[in-house]
């Protein structure tokens, strides 16, 4: 057995946060959805409310297409992206197992090579959105 106290033994010395970005994309004036983005140079932006739908063929997941909310789905596609807040309410809650069950099904249907820890295959994700 073993024994240890302090930040090393949960966390990579060499990465030890994981970072994230916020980016507001659409906020309401006067009961309307209205895009916002940011103009800073070497940032890319899409506003607007967005969804990603998983295309697949026989089984398989063959890209990603990020899109406008609302925008036709791609032939053979199924969304990603569920609302869970509406207007500072929860509106959808599911259980760890839940959680976990859908990461397991997803994580299944990625082709094999993309799922390699080493040499593994880039997954295309396509935009369709106009930054």
């Amino acid at each position: 057995g073993g024994f240890g106290v302090g930040t090393a033994v949960s966390t990579s010395s060499d990465a030890p946060a994981l970072s994230g970005v916020y980016k507001l994309a659409e906020i309401e004036r006067h009961g309307r959805g209205v895009p916002v983005f940011k103009k800073s140079p070497g940032k890319r932006t899409y506003p607007g409310c967005k969804q990603v739908w998983r295309v697949m063929r026989n089984g398989i997941a063959v890209e990603d297409v990020l899109g406008l909310e609302g925008t036709p789905a791609p032939a053979g596609a199924h969304p990603l992206l569920s609302e869970v807040m509406k207007r500072g309410v929860r509106v959808s809650r599911p259980s760890l197992n839940e959680i976990r069950e859908r990461c397991r099904l997803q994580l299944a249907t990625l082709p094999g090579d993309v799922t390699q820890l080493i040499d593994g295959k880039e997954y295309p994700v396509r935009i369709t959105i106009a930054p």
